[in-house]
């Protein structure tokens, strides 16, 4: 069983590598787990532990679907958390075009779940996970911080293809291998 989902890979540029130096540098108080640049992806549906058989019925059904999608752009423009402002447990960028997700997100849902693969219960919020909270020394500097950083100076990203990736614990990290890239 591989632990897989489906994402859209985000390229490390210049711009987005200067504004994680920043954030590494102004949150460094904060015992956090940031994610590597290379793995920077948004996650349209988690799938858990999955078989070589289901793999292939996800591909088989996803390779007609985004076969009809044209390639489009999102564009990076808030840093925000999950968990409450007093107790965060994930720092995040938000996009833009999450309408234009949430579609592309209820039809792959639909497709799924003709073959068996049923939504999830959570809502999907279209986000780029940066960092995994463990403890934040001070709280009121850390919402100045986030005050600070909230707004980001767009960052434009051309979205040409969607992956399905496996997850694999490595020592304290996480690495991601691509399965299938589905060109759109």
């Amino acid at each position: 069983m591989k632990k897989t989902f489906l994402a859209i890979r985000i390229p490390v540029t210049i711009e987005i590598e200067s504004y994680l130096t920043d954030y590494k540098r102004d949150f460094e108080f904060v015992d956090m787990r940031w994610n590597e640049a290379k793995y920077l992806h948004l996650t349209l549906k988690y799938f858990g532990p999955t078989s070589e058989k289901r793999i292939k019925r996800i591909q088989r059904v996803l390779s007609e679907l985004l076969k009809e999608e044209k390639s489009f752009e999102i564009n990076i423009v808030k840093l925000g958390v999950f968990g409450s402002r007093y107790a965060p447990k994930v720092i995040w960028w938000g996009i833009d075009e999450e309408e234009l997700l949430k579609e592309l997100f209820t039809k792959i849902e639909i497709e799924l779940s003709k073959i068996g693969i049923y939504a999830d219960r959570q809502n999907f919020v279209p986000h780029i996970t940066l960092g995994r909270i463990e403890y934040i020394v001070s709280k009121p500097f850390f919402q100045r911080l986030m005050q600070k950083h909230k707004k980001v100076e767009e960052i434009n990203v051309k979205v040409d293809s969607i992956v399905l990736l496996e997850s694999k614990r490595v020592g304290d990290g996480v690495e991601y291998n691509e399965l299938v890239k589905f060109e759109i």
